[in-house]
């Protein structure tokens, strides 16, 4: 989870899918799951990457991490276009909300430590020191009760959330023009 004070908040809506533009054909692409597969809830940004792992081109980068903080600064670094997908516990909302949130959506704070930061912090930190960021960073997130409960699987109210979850990231990655390896395989057979 994100160590980030949150503002503004909406619930996802559909995305519209765009036409692929040259533009687009040359971007690295990164689906960055955060999440602890030990602390209940909090894993459900991995289990989502994972399932799209399985579902989408290989020309999209899917890694999973429980890393938070400067450490996402590596994993980011060089991709054009990012989605994350996280847990969040911000209590304004009822569990398995699910929410898309922008950079705007945070709020920059003075960290107690140089342990705890968030995306905002790390943006500034890569234009600072000029390091390929990414140019589009989209952030997904389910709403979770408590995601410092210890224990393996997601709780009751929250598992049946992960495909709408899953789905919601889908529309992300079809409105930046990326295919599902099963029409890849359909458009190559057809040729």
């Amino acid at each position: 989870m994100f160590p980030l004070i949150l503002q503004n908040l909406r619930v996802v809506e559909k995305v519209r899918v765009t036409q692929k533009t040259p533009e687009l054909q040359e971007k690295k692409i990164l689906v960055l799951g955060l999440g602890n597969e030990i602390m209940g809830d909090d894993a459900v940004g991995i289990i989502a990457s994972r399932e799209l792992r399985a579902q989408w081109e290989p020309g999209i980068d899917v890694v999973e991490t429980p890393n938070a903080g400067f450490a996402l600064l590596d994993f980011l670094e060089g991709y054009d276009l990012v989605l994350i997908i996280d847990s969040v516990a911000t209590g304004t909302c009822a569990p398995g909300t699910i929410r898309e949130l922008s950079l705007q959506d945070f709020v920059q704070t003075p960290a107690l430590s140089p342990h705890v930061v968030g995306l905002p912090e790390i943006v500034d930190v890569a234009r600072r020191l000029d390091i390929a960021f990414p140019s589009t960073i989209r952030i997904l997130t389910l709403e979770v009760e408590d995601p410092y409960v210890i224990r393996e699987g997601l709780s009751v109210g929250i598992a049946p959330r992960l495909r709408e979850l899953v789905r919601a990231a889908e529309e992300i990655l079809m409105s930046w023009c990326v295919r599902r390896k099963e029409c890849l395989s359909y458009h190559n057979n057809a040729s």
